[in-house]
């Protein structure tokens, strides 16, 4: 702890030695590796808040887009506090302190790129973010059981595997993991469709194969369900940048990719279980045979306080670890359960109300018509990637108190995704780009969207 706090006035300080980009750069290349984790949650934690802090006294944070439904969200989380039970309010608050990260690091990109208007950084950083991932996990994967520590220092240790021999990474969940996995690969993808050089391409393609290789090795089934739906999606999408050839190259590349992944966890490795448990997955009156037991014992809870909900966190007792007198409910694995249980409908309505709006300052300008068209593309691949994402949530929850680090990195594609779509806006404001149309600049601020095909 004393170690931890020398360190945070010591970042706190270099703050404002630094560039903002290189401060950003580190928070999001650290998000899911934390040299010390607590009770309380990871030291990444403290990192945001001293980092926002600073950047708030620099005057670096200016705006604050979806600020209403961010508020809406707080509201929900409070009003199911004050229906919680005592001896768990220690806990929600807990919870909400590390969620008010997630909205500290969403505004520090957004703001970030909204000024610079250096939006490729951040991808840049997303990537090599990729690549510390896939290290881990390669460590991981080669390690197996054994926990590789570095220099004796527990705290510089790599998580094993679960004990039913699945790959966790370095978010320490399956479902997660393989979530993320197959974000970056459509990342990478969105990448290599702007005709990267010989070399990156690649790399590019390399790493879409470890991703799909890892994606496999968690045994997720909902992952590899994800990574298709994703796959289809993105060719549906960019199909007029495509081109028909194109697509055939792309959907053969792909293919063979995860052929070639597969053959090698399947016939190599002892990762072999995902076709295993696919085969073996079977439907009880309509619900997934891993699910049947969950939904209806989350079900019974929601019925309980409906609107309000049970309070933020979920799980606070869990199967090893009782609190107290509180009851263990075990996760629903679906996000629109998960939410009915901890918030109820208010919190519903407010996710809804957050996801809508992003989702439609993306879905206005997806056809835009500007000069940049790497950045012109980039809100049709926020959109696949909130598909795919609502998809996935079907059988998780990223809002558990133990994906914080996970929710970073959701946080950060959020704002990158506004953040852009709100350039591309600015760009269509343009009195010269509005002229090269053939139409007045009055017209164009009128409505942006009169230069959208």
């Amino acid at each position: 702890m004393i170690i931890a706090a020398v360190a945070g006035i010591a970042f706190f300080v270099t703050l404002f030695k630094l560039p903002e980009k290189r401060s950003l750069g580190i928070l999001i290349l650290l998000i899911p590796f934390a040299v010390i984790d607590t009770r309380y949650g990871p030291v990444n934690l403290i990192l945001i808040f001293v980092a926002a802090f600073a950047f708030l006294l620099q005057g670096r944070l200016t705006r604050v887009p979806l600020l209403g439904p961010i508020l809406l969200i707080f509201f929900a989380f409070m009003i199911a506090f004050s229906q919680s039970q005592p001896e768990t309010h220690f806990y929600h608050i807990i919870y909400m302190v590390g969620f008010v990260s997630n909205i500290l690091l969403f505004y520090m990109v957004y703001n970030y790129v909204s000024r610079t208007n250096d939006w490729q950084y951040v991808v840049r950083c997303l990537i090599w973010l990729n690549v510390a991932v896939l290290v881990y996990c390669a460590i991981q994967f080669a390690s197996g059981d054994n926990r590789v520590t570095f220099l004796g220092i527990r705290e510089l240790s790599l998580l094993p595997i679960r004990k039913d021999g699945r790959l966790v990474g370095p978010f320490n969940a399956t479902a997660a993991t393989a979530e993320y996995f197959t974000f970056q690969c459509l990342i990478l993808g969105y990448l290599l469709l702007h005709k990267p050089a010989k070399l990156l391409r690649r790399i590019m393609l390399g790493m879409i194969a470890l991703n799909l290789l890892f994606l496999i090795a968690t045994g997720n089934r909902g992952g590899f369900v994800t990574v298709l739906v994703g796959m289809m999606l993105f060719m549906l999408a960019y199909r007029r940048e495509l081109g028909l050839a194109r697509i055939a190259k792309m959907t053969v590349g792909s293919v063979t990719l995860f052929t070639f992944a597969a053959i090698v966890v399947v016939n190599y490795t002892d990762y072999n279980m995902l076709f295993d448990r696919l085969e073996g997955t079977e439907i009880e009156g309509g619900v997934p045979d891993t699910r049947a037991e969950v939904w209806p014992i989350a079900w019974q809870k929601i019925v309980e306080k409906p609107i309000m909900g049970h309070g933020p966190r979920h799980a606070i007792s869990t199967r090893n670890t009782k609190v107290e007198s509180v009851e263990y409910v075990p996760y629903p694995h679906n996000l629109l359960l998960e939410v009915l249980y901890t918030t109820g409908i208010v919190g519903v309505v407010a996710w809804i109300t957050f996801f809508t709006i992003l989702a439609m300052h993306l879905f206005r300008i997806r056809k835009a018509r500007i000069p940049d068209r790497k950045l012109a593309t980039l809100p049709k691949l926020g959109l696949i990637i909130l598909l795919v994402f609502f998809v996935s949530q079907l059988r998780i929850e990223f809002l558990r108190g133990a994906l914080l680090d996970y929710q970073n990195y959701l946080f950060v594609l959020f704002a990158l995704f506004l953040s852009t779509s709100d350039l591309i806006r600015r760009q269509l404001q343009e009195p010269d780009l509005a002229h090269g149309f053939g139409k007045s600049a009055d017209f164009i601020r009128s409505d942006p969207r009169n230069l959208v095909a």
